[in-house]
């Protein structure tokens, strides 16, 4: 069951779209901690793909079904980018980042990318209940 999509232009939309994510868990009964990962887990998939894919890009959150409350939480981003993401080790070769995945990896249940048509693809992942 979606609950929000929104559409990313760049960094600067990061902030607005967690915020709105955020108040769209709350109305819908998530608690706090699964809020907190979801808005974790949304900022890292945004800023790769502002980075590192091609835009457009979109940012949906979803449910199996009913309340937040008593379930896990998808999250997905979508860019036209050609890359998949590649969880690597922070600092690797004196390079900065390297954290992003290993964030997603650790807030989430399981993660992952899919194609979606010619040329975009969709990185994902799904957020536990608390």
């Amino acid at each position: 069951m979606p609950i929000l999509t929104c559409n990313v232009a760049g960094i600067a939309d990061i902030g607005p779209t967690r915020r709105a994510l955020c108040r769209a868990l709350h109305e819908r009964r998530a608690g706090d901690d699964q809020v907190d990962a979801v808005a974790l887990v949304a900022s890292e998939l945004m800023t790769n793909a502002i980075m590192y894919g091609t835009p457009p890009l979109a940012i949906s959150i979803s449910t199996a079904s009913g309340p937040c409350e008593s379930g896990p939480v998808t999250v997905a981003v979508s860019d036209h980018g050609e890359l998949d993401p590649v969880r690597r080790d922070p600092g690797t070769n004196g390079r900065p980042g390297g954290y992003g995945l290993n964030l997603v990896s650790a807030a989430s249940s399981s993660w992952g990318v899919r194609p979606i048509g010619e040329g975009a693809k969709e990185v994902w992942a799904v957020v536990p209940a608390e």
